[in-house]
């Protein structure tokens, strides 16, 4: 599964990427190369792109230009409640002339609001930094005993975020257009494909 915009594609982990992501997120935790974390995160990420089918977490890399430059998952995935947690690393920082990390959260969230009919998303995030990036996006601290928990709502995201999308209309390009979700083949042996066509017709 792909899901293009805004010259960003949010590709599915595949088990063919999980060499090159591991050794990505060793090295931006400041590990070295060779340190047992490495084989910690490679067995983690195996598991997780077995789990994927059962569309409780989902692990997309993000790329920009056919460059990996990050990761963004979507966890404990509720497909009753239609809510997830996000998470956002971005480990190649070079890629600064457009705002990568705020393209790469609207891409993940408006496929879910516009097309899976999602409710709420939660993300957790203590940097100051990406917080008003959060912020910019609708996303709100309402807890009082969770300082770093962030939640986000349809309508807070359409009224939030409207400076933020009217912004990111600059950085469509004409390969992607208005934006796509591509279903693959894959996601069809595992039943994802089937799953999620049967939500973008529910959706409307």
């Amino acid at each position: 599964m792909k899901i293009c915009k805004y010259g960003i594609t949010l590709s599915l982990l595949r088990q063919e990427d999980i060499e090159f992501v591991s050794t990505m997120l060793v090295d931006t935790d400041e590990q070295t190369a060779n340190s047992p974390k490495l084989e910690k995160v490679k067995l983690e990420l195996k598991q997780k792109t077995e789990e994927m089918a059962a569309l409780k977490n989902l692990y997309y890399i993000i790329e920009y230009k056919e460059d990996k430059i990050g990761l963004i998952s979507e966890k404990e995935l509720d497909w009753e409640t239609r809510s997830s947690e996000i998470e956002l690393i971005i480990w190649n920082e070079t890629q600064t002339e457009i705002p990568v990390s705020v393209l790469a959260m609207l891409c993940l969230l408006e496929t879910g609001f516009n097309y899976l009919g999602w409710n709420a998303y939660t993300t957790r995030c203590a940097d100051i930094k990406m917080i008003d990036m959060l912020k910019k996006l609708g996303f709100r601290n309402d807890s009082k005993t969770e300082q770093d928990r962030f939640e986000l709502n349809r309508h807070r995201f359409e009224t939030g975020a409207a400076a933020e999308l009217a912004q990111a209309k600059a950085y469509l390009d004409e390969k992607s257009g208005e934006g796509y979700l591509l279903l693959e083949s894959d996601d069809y042996k595992t039943g994802m494909g089937q799953h999620y066509e049967s939500h973008f017709l529910e959706s409307g």
